[in-house]
């Protein structure tokens, strides 16, 4: 019973009071490459890039991702358009302003209004990959005024249970402690889930993308997300879009 008793206070200590140390030492090579910008808004201060010119483009990351994802992407689309590839909040380097940020789809959605109005972008074309496109979705229902173009890459959208590796981490103690516990080998497993082609699972890809995802803030907004994005919300305007048997 003892042992029982440290066992719980050790989980509820690691839970909720421990924070594991920060990816310090890696010096981006895709952050030395590219015109990293900062803007600052009340919701939080936000990573950008801005490549091209012509008609806009913003680009939104998938969940545990950030605009490093985009890299092959960018070059091609700023032959034709002002791209814009943002790092939302939970993503990347961007840093949110209070801690009581509430990861769900209308947080996000404020966030990303924020962005747009602080880069005086009126009106654009909207690209969201994963947890990015739902979002993305969520921001095009509410704002049609503000969205000219929308292009959803693999995006969860109806009230469906998530993959049974996702879900541990709705279950309080539990999802922190895998939050917090993750390790970088446990960022190239998932990536290797993603990719078909396991060649291109580079130790600098593994790198790029586990330094940002080791930042406290990107590892709680995995756990608030997964519990608090209510797909049932999209559920109305994906039938709308889809047509029906």
């Amino acid at each position: 019973m003892g042992l029982l008793v440290l066992v719980l206070l050790a989980a509820l200590f690691v839970a909720y009071a421990w924070a594991p140390p920060e990816e310090q030492d890696y010096r981006s090579r895709y952050l030395a490459q590219i015109d990293s910008r900062y803007v600052d808004t009340p919701v939080a201060r936000f990573h950008y890039t801005k490549t091209g010119d012509g008609p806009p483009v913003v680009l939104i990351p998938g969940g545990g991702q950030w605009i490093f994802s985009y890299r092959d992407t960018i070059p091609s689309l700023a032959a034709h358009f002002t791209v814009y590839a943002v790092d939302l909040p939970g993503q990347g380097y961007t840093t949110v302003k209070h801690r009581d940020f509430r990861y769900d789809f209308h947080a996000v959605s404020g966030a990303l209004m924020a962005f747009l109005d602080a880069v005086e972008l009126r009106r654009v074309a909207l690209v969201g990959h994963s947890w990015g496109g739902s979002w993305s979705l969520f921001f095009a229902e509410g704002h049609p005024e503000r969205i000219n173009k929308l292009v959803l890459i693999a995006s969860p959208a109806l009230d469906l249970p998530a993959s049974w590796d996702w879900r541990p981490l709705e279950f309080p103690i539990i999802g922190e402690l895998i939050g917090k516990l993750m390790r970088k080998s446990d960022v190239e497993q998932m990536l290797r889930k993603s990719f078909a082609h396991q060649d291109r699972v580079t130790s600098e890809i593994v790198d790029e993308n586990w330094a940002p995802l080791s930042r406290r803030e990107n590892r709680e907004a995995i756990w608030q997300f997964q519990r608090r994005m209510n797909y049932s919300l999209r559920r109305d305007i994906w039938i709308a879009y889809v047509p029906q048997p």
